[in-house]
């Protein structure tokens, strides 16, 4: 048997399998001009991995938005 598969890792999965023409999706795509190297979308998703774990179960509403600035929010692997 695997690894138990929770809700979150189902979530973060979801959010890794979105592809769009033109679209950079920060949690499965490498920016070769910015990103230190092509681990960066994983280390984005358990940053975001890390801070949604430590809400579950005590916060009521999780907010998923779009441009979170004029730059985007790739970077910081942070929920808004």
């Amino acid at each position: 048997r695997g690894v138990p598969v929770t809700p979150l890792d189902r979530f973060l999965a979801t959010l890794a399998a979105f592809h769009r023409p033109r679209v950079f999706n920060p949690w499965a795509d490498c920016d070769r001009a910015n990103d230190f190297g092509p681990e960066a979308p994983a280390i984005r998703r358990e940053q975001l991995r890390r801070y949604l774990a430590e809400r579950v179960g005590r916060a009521r509403v999780l907010l998923v938005a779009e441009a979170a600035g004029y730059q985007g929010a790739k970077f910081s692997g942070i929920a808004m």
